[in-house]
């Protein structure tokens, strides 16, 4: 193996360990009835939340409501995450409407909020509208800390002869493009090059 290659594998493999680091902390589901046996799985990279009783409308004993949920992720030392990806599915009829929110903020090392959110994602699911969606936030610079919120505004209001109903049915979510940072790109590569140094000694 030249000594190019060497350093491509080495960087690579170094930079795949970081992927294994994600982490889901401080995750929130709130506002009732909509979020009551709400719960979460986690898997790599992604999180899947369950949420049994995000439904308005006829069947349900509220014609509206706000569903919110809000987790941090931690990519691990030495990386960082560019792109958080939400995959949703929705049922809605009649009056029907879920208008879908996600922000995602910057944290420190303490798990303080720094600035404003550096990326947003939206949708409307209607009775018109496919009933699946996914789509991807950009964060405008990667980060280690984020905060993800996410808000379903549930409403199947006024009451038509129809059945009017809104339900959240699938939640997933997953970070993407976790890639080392910049500081960590340099001394990956410098570790490297040491290391074919020594070698050819």
């Amino acid at each position: 193996m030249n000594n190019k290659l060497a350093l491509s594998a080495f960087i690579m493999v170094a930079a795949a360990s970081a992927h294994a680091a994600i982490t889901f902390n401080v995750i929130s589901i709130t506002s009732a009835p909509l979020s009551t046996g709400a719960s979460w799985t986690t898997s790599g990279n992604a999180i899947s939340f369950s949420t049994p009783n995000a439904i308005v409308g006829d069947p349900a004993a509220t014609r509206s409501g706000i569903l919110n949920i809000i987790y941090d992720v931690d990519a691990g030392a030495g990386s960082a995450i560019n792109q958080v990806l939400a995959n949703l599915g929705a049922v809605t009829m009649g009056s029907g409407q879920i208008n879908f929110i996600e922000q995602v903020f910057e944290l420190d090392s303490m798990g303080n909020e720094v600035g404003g959110a550096i990326g947003t994602a939206t949708h409307n699911f209607t009775p018109m509208s496919s009933g699946n969606w996914s789509g991807a936030t950009n964060v405008f610079a990667p980060k280690r800390y984020l905060r993800i919120k996410k808000s379903f505004v549930m409403t199947a209001s006024p009451d038509t002869p129809a059945l009017d109903l809104a339900a959240l049915a699938i939640n997933n979510q997953s970070v993407a493009m976790v890639v080392p940072e910049p500081a960590s790109i340099l001394a990956i590569g410098l570790a490297g090059v040491a290391f074919l140094a020594r070698r050819k000694k």
